[in-house]
């Protein structure tokens, strides 16, 4: 009985998942890559610290989302800088809607908008 209260837990959380193709965009507008620069910079211990590296890559998804990933370099909590690791936005309607700036999560979320193949949630 445990188990199929655990399968009808896990697709009651799966049916508000969808996964969505992408398609690259050669550049975006300046607006909405400030938002998403800014959101990464939000979630970071020293938000001040952060230094982009120029150039980024974007997605347009089936469902209207815009996806912004690039690489970025900030101070940990002792006041290091940790290098350039990866980060991933994700906007609905210019609205910051997923961010990543955890390294191996944020590439995986990344490659996965490259390869046209993203998860999201409602």
């Amino acid at each position: 009985m445990r188990i199929l209260y655990g399968l009808l837990a896990c697709l009651a959380v799966l049916a508000g998942c969808m996964q969505v193709g992408s398609t690259p965009l050669a550049s975006v507008p300046p607006s909405a890559l400030n938002t998403a620069k800014a959101a990464a910079k939000d979630v970071l211990k020293d938000p001040d610290s952060a230094k982009f590296k120029p150039g980024y890559q974007a997605y347009r998804l089936e469902n209207g989302d815009l996806v912004v990933c690039g690489v970025l370099n900030a101070k940990n909590s002792f006041g290091g800088y940790v290098g350039y690791e990866p980060y991933y936005v994700r906007l609905r309607s210019g609205q910051v809607m997923h961010v990543r700036v955890d390294g191996e999560n944020a590439s995986l979320a990344c490659n996965s908008a490259a390869a046209g193949s993203v998860n999201i949630s409602n």
